[in-house]
């Protein structure tokens, strides 16, 4: 049972995170160039890895996720 939620948790935890993440980017980076100086270039630059950093292992998550659904498509055309 525990599994179940690993199996479906981690994915959902990491993609809410990775949206979460380029939300607060996007918003920073629009409020900046509407009205430069609200946001610090620190501010946006640690956003900026952040979002990197999500898009990385959204990346990595998203191949498993992928390259899991290719192997159980073809044990299950020569089966």
């Amino acid at each position: 049972m525990i599994y179940l939620y690993l199996f479906f948790g981690i994915p959902i935890a990491v993609t809410a995170v990775f949206i979460v993440s380029l939300f607060l980017f996007l918003y920073a980076w629009i409020k900046n160039n509407n009205a430069p100086g609200s946001f610090s270039k620190q501010q946006i630059r640690s956003r900026s890895i952040f979002l990197i950093v999500m898009s990385v292992i959204f990346g990595i998550l998203f191949l498993v996720v992928v390259g899991f659904i290719i192997m159980l498509m073809f044990s299950i055309a020569y089966m």
